[in-house]
């Protein structure tokens, strides 16, 4: 009798407005689908590095699209990691860590890409394409660290085997494309066309599978 009575007494003890590790994943989920969404649309948006460019009055807009696809991708990133961890091991936490510096690494450029760039090819006449001189190395350092961490969590992805293997595939190649695409300056504009496309579909996809899934 005594047992019949704390039972429900430990069951109401949980917040009915409680939120599970895996309805966490789930809305992780929704955040790589977004992201991808933005990251994949981003290059078609963006205006020419011209002076007609520069002062569209959409350049500094839709230069934060990408920064939000950035932070949304961040969340992502850590329902991923909960999700395939027990059986993606340590793989999946160092593509974890490398992914998410990158991310945020790639982040910093924004400022740069949306407000430093347009000052620099007003005052000049020639084209400007990627980072000030002063800031090379460390643009391309941060699109390695974007492309290498990507790399892994797409290989992570394989060989945890929770999510398809497909899905990992395409994160891997997509993330060497658009990584080394945002870091390279004067990358032809297919190029990065190619890789916001892939690495899109790869986030929206995983993250699709991540939100589907039913809350266990």
């Amino acid at each position: 009798m005594s047992t019949a009575i704390a039972s429900p007494a430990r069951a109401s003890s949980v917040p009915a407005n409680s939120v599970s590790a895996a309805g966490l994943i789930n809305l992780s989920g929704l955040s790589l689908v977004l992201a991808g969404v933005l990251i994949a649309f981003f290059p078609i948006l963006h205006p020419n590095h011209d002076a007609a460019g520069f002062v569209n009055p959409i350049w500094v807009p839709v230069h934060w699209i990408p920064a939000i696809g950035m932070i949304l991708a961040q969340f992502g990133l850590i329902g991923l990691l909960a999700r395939q961890v027990e059986r993606g091991g340590r793989l999946s936490v160092i593509g974890f860590a490398a992914a998410f510096v990158g991310s945020a690494l790639l982040l910093t450029g924004t400022d740069v890409e949306a407000f430093v760039l347009p000052f620099l090819g007003l005052n000049q006449p020639l084209p400007v394409h990627g980072p000030p001189p002063g800031q090379l190395m460390a643009w391309t350092l941060s699109g390695l660290v974007f492309t290498v961490g990507y790399a892994l969590q797409g290989v992570a992805v394989i060989r945890a085997q929770v999510l398809p293997r497909a899905a990992g595939g395409l994160l891997t190649v997509g993330g060497i494309i658009f990584g080394i695409a945002a870091a390279a300056p004067g990358m032809l504009p297919p190029v990065l066309f190619l890789g916001a496309l892939l690495f899109g579909m790869a986030l929206a996809w995983i993250g699709y599978m991540l939100w589907s899934e039913p809350s266990r």
